[in-house]
């Protein structure tokens, strides 16, 4: 049983403020604007004119900035982009100004924060103050998604094809199943997200990502660390983050890899995104995320730190999750995210000719998360998509048009049977799940980015508005045996893989020829030095050219 006392009042935290976003000068929310960049009416903006249009206003951020240090509280990082100051101070002070008890919980595996009451936001901020996160971190938010393959548990999925290889697969190999063009990503950059707590704890170690580079003959890829909300990240491997480093790294392998860390709660979550956004030293121009959500509406803030990555045109994907179309629950550690401004990634088993060298054939792999959110409205570029369930007996249901947003969008390998092997302090281990189709996909993105010199962006409408970008999965389902779930079908998108496998001749000619996108021409490998943030004014700048 946990233990609750009174938290030491002289013990010193961490809390994050989130402040009111300003709208757009046409009048659009953050959200508004995204969507608009979804349809292609509006454009990805950079960061200077991101913190102009959607900062929050300098003398309200003034206001909130004055108010906590006459409270005794240290100013730790403000931020007009991420709209949000942090501070940090004692238990004692919180208390007082939040009108709360904080209190201590030591549990099995961990010892963390709550609080007595309802958080009061003092009246002096309250216009300006929207959320404050740091004073409850009794909920672990996310759940990795990475799954090791034991060979004596494991069961290979029916209808495999005569005649194939079946085995770990490198990422090198996936690249060329998919017919990606030639290209290594250098000048790009890729994030890696990841959480950490006492209960799982992330980091990597050089020497792992040497030899599990150096086994498959490339050179190993430049990686920096970011860390968030006071977190430290380990010098020793776990599993989550060598997976994610090797199958994004593989794939680009001269691009950089910048790896953000942060608290597993509800404001590590958060600053994490918020910290990929504002991020103009690394600049990646996609995050890879294997960690599970749930199903959370966009309006919330964890959608609208997603919103701010896609509104500067980094790519957000997200694991499905690996326990089929049971990883749904929105209130579940383990649920999939299905928020409109991420492309979900879903799973399969793939099977490459005898010699590795050409692909062969892919089957919706069972462990793939999928399902309808329970929240979230049905997008536009989904509009006619059907989904078919299947029972634990095998029974097929009809095909019945998606009534909300449904995941995944589109899947990669993840089947941990035709996983993939790298080193974890020292012990060559075999990986699937989810965890590694988001990576690979994100090595993908990055690569095309830099050969094309322009961000993807979101890249949702792009393949659901372009049959040719993509190979559909007619095989397969993600009925577990302890649950129904959904099956593959061959008209398009399912709730087990999304649209299919991503196919690189199609991505690539559209991208060079028909893609519009209206991000500036990125020259990868030098960055601009000038750093110049913008005054914002709610009545705008007399003579100021239009930034959207």
């Amino acid at each position: 049983m946990p233990t609750t006392t009174n938290a030491d009042i002289n013990q010193t935290i961490l809390v994050t403020l989130y402040l009111k976003r300003d709208l757009h000068e046409n009048g659009q929310s953050l959200l508004e604007y995204v969507k608009g960049i979804q349809s292609k009416e509006n454009s990805i903006l950079t960061h200077e004119e991101f913190t102009y249009q959607f900062g929050t206003i300098e003398e309200e951020m003034k206001l909130v900035k004055d108010y906590v240090t006459s409270k005794g509280l240290t100013i730790e990082d403000d931020c007009r982009l991420k709209s949000t100051v942090k501070v940090s101070g004692t238990i004692g002070t919180f208390n007082n100004i939040f009108s709360i008890t904080l209190q201590t919980i030591v549990d099995e595996d961990r010892t963390y924060i709550t609080h007595d009451g309802d958080i009061t936001i003092p009246t002096e901020i309250s216009s300006v103050v929207e959320n404050v996160l740091g004073l409850d971190n009794k909920i672990v938010v996310a759940r990795p998604s990475a799954v090791k393959f034991v060979e004596e548990e494991y069961v290979p999925p029916e209808n495999v094809p005569p005649g194939v290889y079946i085995g770990a697969v490198t990422p090198v190999e996936v690249a060329n199943a998919y017919n990606l063009p030639a290209g290594d990503g250098y000048g790009g950059c890729i994030g890696i997200y990841e959480l950490t707590y006492s209960g799982y704890q992330t980091g990597w170690n050089q020497t792992d990502v040497n030899n599990s580079f150096s086994r498959i003959g490339i050179i190993p890829p430049t990686i920096v660390t970011i860390n968030t909300d006071g977190v430290t990240t380990l010098t020793t491997s776990d599993a989550e983050s060598m997976l994610d480093i090797y199958c994004a790294g593989a794939v680009a392998p001269r691009a950089k890899i910048a790896y953000y860390n942060a608290p597993n709660s509800f404001q590590g979550v958060i600053d994490n995104f918020l910290t990929v956004a504002a991020d103009t030293t690394n600049s990646p121009s996609v995050i890879s995320c294997s960690w599970a959500f749930g199903d959370y509406l966009p309006g919330s803030w964890f959608g609208s730190a997603m919103a701010a990555c896609s509104a500067l045109g980094i790519t957000v994907l997200v694991a499905s999750g690996d326990a089929g179309a049971q990883n749904f629950n929105m209130y579940s550690p383990y649920g999939i995210t299905t928020d409109p401004s991420a492309c979900i990634c879903g799973g399969t088993t793939i099977y490459l000719s005898n010699d590795k060298q050409s692909y062969s054939q892919e089957i919706g792999w069972s462990g793939s998360g999928g399902g309808i959110s329970n929240v979230n409205t049905l997008p536009d570029y989904q509009i006619g998509c059907k989904y078919t369930t299947k029972t634990l007996g095998g029974i097929t249901g009809t095909p019945t048009q998606l009534p909300k947003r449904g995941v995944p969008d589109i899947s990669a390998p993840s089947d941990p049977g035709t996983g993939f092997q790298f080193y974890v302090n020292g012990f060559l281990s075999q990986y699937g799940g989810t965890s590694a189709a988001a990576p690979w996909l994100a090595g993908m993105i990055v690569r095309f980015n830099v050969l094309i010199g322009k961000r993807m962006g979101h890249v949702n409408e792009f393949f659901y508005a372009n049959p040719s970008t993509y190979r559909d999965t007619a095989l397969g389902d993600n009925v577990r045996g302890y649950a129904n779930g959904y099956t593959t079908t061959a008209d398009s998108w399912d709730a087990v893989t999304g649209l299919g496998s991503p196919y690189g001749p199609g991505i690539y000619t559209l991208l060079k020829k028909e893609m519009k996108v209206t991000y500036p021409k990125v020259n990868y490998g030098y960055r601009s030095s000038n750093k110049q943030r913008y005054p914002r004014y709610t009545t705008g700048v007399s003579g100021r050219t239009n930034n959207s």
